[in-house]
């Protein structure tokens, strides 16, 4: 799954905050990263990435970056987060903002299953 992001400044990104759910084993990892963009969806080059593990609770969980990667004023990003291999058993859910606010202006959600990167219903 994948949340774009348009930066309003430039700055070194430090760490992105997920709101998580872990359905699987809660020793399982999920790869988050942080790609530029492809044009209308993430280009696959990670700027950034880290991976993080989050207990069977909806919670919020930090990601950090240790790289910090640079991200440039009015540029469009993509937070991306992965656990290949996974079912819908074992996988992560991703929630939106508790308010049901679109969090980032202008921002698109994409999930890709394999076939390609595809606009996702809020």
């Amino acid at each position: 799954m994948a949340q774009s992001f348009v930066a309003t400044d430039t700055y070194h990104l430090l760490r992105v905050t997920l709101r998580l759910q872990n359905l699987g084993a809660t020793t399982d990892p999920l790869n988050v990263s942080v790609e530029s963009d492809g044009g209308t969806a993430p280009s696959g080059t990670a700027l950034a990435s880290s991976q993080v593990t989050s207990g069977g609770l909806i919670a919020l969980v930090d990601v950090p970056f240790p790289a910090e990667p640079a991200v440039v004023d009015g540029v469009r990003y993509w937070i991306v987060a992965t656990k290949p291999g996974s079912t819908a058993l074992e996988a992560y859910r991703w929630y939106r903002s508790g308010d049901g606010q679109d969090t980032y202006a202008d921002g698109r959600t994409m999930t890709n299953l394999g076939a390609g990167w595809t606009d996702t219903a809020l």
